[in-house]
């Protein structure tokens, strides 16, 4: 059996209707839901996936990748909010083999995008997770074929402590400094604020 894990959004709903076509189960979430933790078989795909695979889970699959929606400079959370952050230049989607620890497995297709100078975590996101798509349509086409490109991840990844920092304002902080911070994380409800 092959599986995608992924979750309820309209980019997954194109990646899961392309994944059933090719005979896979697609197994949806949200962030907060329990694992489906008795699966096994032979390909593990996770597309946004809100969950971390268990390693015992790993274990029972000839092959495990996840598409991720940053470079190799942005593994974890937070990834579009620290691009921004960083006033990067480029950002994209790469597609790696699943380890785990998060993020760390061997990344084997990157694609990267210029990040436009009016660009917000809500247009960056869209723009990726396009990007995403378009690589993962290129890689189930030809799957299990992968290329023998191998790139390593830049960095550990960010966690969750880390984006909570990033969306900390303070007093002490010049208007550049918070212009930047709340620009890098606003998005929808979501907002720095001075803690």
């Amino acid at each position: 059996m092959n599986y995608l894990l992924t979750r309820h959004d309209k980019f997954c709903d194109s990646a899961a209707l392309m994944a059933e076509t090719l005979g896979y189960e697609v197994l949806r979430g949200e962030w907060g839901e329990p694992f489906p933790d008795d699966l096994f078989g032979d390909y593990l795909i996770s597309f946004l996936c809100p969950w971390v695979v268990p390693r015992n889970t790993l274990t029972r699959f000839k092959l495990c990748i996840n598409f991720h929606p940053g470079t190799s400079f942005y593994p974890g959370i937070g990834c579009y909010n620290f691009a921004l952050y960083n006033q990067s230049r480029f950002y994209g989607a790469v597609a790696h083999f699943m380890e785990p620890d998060v993020d760390t497995g061997d990344i084997f297709e990157s694609r990267t995008f210029e990040i436009a100078a009016r660009e917000t975590v809500e247009t960056l996101r869209n723009r990726t997770l396009c990007v995403m798509l378009g690589m993962f349509s290129d890689i189930m086409e030809r799957f299990p074929y992968i290329p023998p490109k191998r790139e390593q991840w830049a960095r550990v990844p960010y966690t969750r402590k880390d984006l909570e920092e990033l969306c900390v304002l303070r007093t002490s902080m010049d208007g550049r400094e918070i212009k930047n911070r709340m620009r890098a994380c606003e998005y929808g409800k979501f907002s720095a604020r001075f803690g």
